[in-house]
């Protein structure tokens, strides 16, 4: 049961990879989990990355503190409990970069 959404997004100072994957935290309940992998394009860099997930009316977010070097990759793997995973339906993935 491992399927994916796979989207790139770029932006002036970077390049992000986002997969939107099952999490299974029991046997009856599986999450979504989603992985992000960023490089910076430019410079040195230290932020937060925040991680806004949407489907229908409801918004969930979690953050991620990174400091990548130029031309560096970061990665980070962040799991919303309280969003059930959806193959048919996956949520909408926005990255804030601050």
């Amino acid at each position: 049961m491992k399927s994916e959404e796979e989207s790139t997004e770029k932006n002036e100072s970077f390049i992000s990879n986002v997969e939107i994957l099952p999490y299974q935290l029991s046997d009856t309940l599986i999450v979504t989990q989603v992985k992000t992998t960023l490089v910076a394009r430019e410079r040195d860099s230290a932020f937060t990355l925040v991680i806004q997930a949407m489907r229908g009316e409801n918004t969930f977010l979690d953050s991620v503190f990174f400091a990548v070097k130029k031309e560096d990759t970061a990665r980070a793997n962040v799991v919303f409990t309280q969003l059930p995973y959806d193959e048919k339906n996956p949520p909408k993935i926005d990255l804030i970069y601050h």
